[in-house]
């Protein structure tokens, strides 16, 4: 195994820059400060050089920014360890360093998937082997970025989680599901990933205009009884959870709302 070639350097503040747009406070930034302010930078930071000049920052975003917070110049000179040959791969190098730190979100993830395979020319399998992932997620978060781009705007902003938009990028070629589900996001507090599927099996079969009160999803018919109703391929699926004898009456009198309100058929054109 060849030597890893690494630089040990001090270089202006001015010179790094954070590349990590996921850099954002934490609640133990308060912690790490109070470090930096009585022992200063104890660990190099890890960059790499840039095209333009100075370095790019592949560990240690949270310190330069907490850093600069604290007032330090931009001449204030750094320790830091200069990793020379990582070429492509430098971008894997931080996501790799920010998952030894912390749980990267799906989001952040979906960010780098991009820019290996959109910005620098990987191959989807292999870009996903590369972030341990399966060709299929990488295949289903590359369509989230085809979404409208007032909806792709709530995905990034964190308005719309991540999981819902792995949803919502299943429709992207079908308007009218697409405009139902978003508005039912804008719509719904709270509303979680499994109702959200859920209305969408039903768009899919009898049509947005009926979806809202076909997906229902689950609802408490008692202290602890409830019921599940989802659309399942040519009908319904029904759950029904019964914890007392007195829920009895009220969980078949569900039932029956259910059947005497779901359609007999499915509209010409759906199957």
């Amino acid at each position: 195994m060849k030597d890893i070639p690494y630089r040990l350097m001090m270089v202006p503040l001015g010179d790094l820059a954070i590349t990590e747009r996921a850099d954002r406070p934490r609640p133990d930034d308060g912690a790490l400060r109070e470090s930096l302010r009585r022992h200063g930078v104890l660990v190099p930071l890890l960059v790499a050089p840039t095209h333009g000049g100075g370095y790019a920052v592949l560990d240690g975003c949270r310190r330069i920014r907490l850093l600069k917070e604290m007032g330090l110049t931009p001449e204030t000179r750094m320790p830091v360890l200069v990793r020379e040959d990582l070429g492509q791969d430098d971008l894997l190098a931080r996501l790799a360093a920010n998952r030894y730190h912390a749980r990267l979100s799906t989001l952040a993830e979906a960010r780098v998937l991009r820019e290996l395979v959109e910005e620098r020319g990987w191959k989807r399998a292999h870009a996903a082997r590369a972030l341990l992932k399966t060709r299929s997620w990488a295949t289903h978060v590359l369509r989230v970025w085809k979404l409208p781009d007032g909806v792709l705007e709530d995905v990034l902003s964190g308005a719309i989680p991540f999981s819902h938009a792995m949803v919502l990028a299943r429709y992207v070629d079908r308007a009218e599901i697409l405009s139902f589900l978003c508005e039912a996001l804008r719509t719904e507090e709270r509303l979680s990933r499994h109702r959200l599927e859920s209305m969408a099996r039903a768009a899919e079969q009898y049509g947005p205009e009926k979806a809202s009160d076909l997906a229902w999803g689950r609802r408490s018919i008692g202290k602890s009884s409830w019921i599940r109703v989802e659309p399942a391929a040519g009908g319904f699926h029904a759950e029904l959870r019964i914890g007392s004898r007195q829920d009895v009456a009220a969980a078949l009198r569900a039932l029956t709302d259910v059947l005497s309100g779901w359609p007999e058929r499915e509209p010409p054109g759906n199957g």
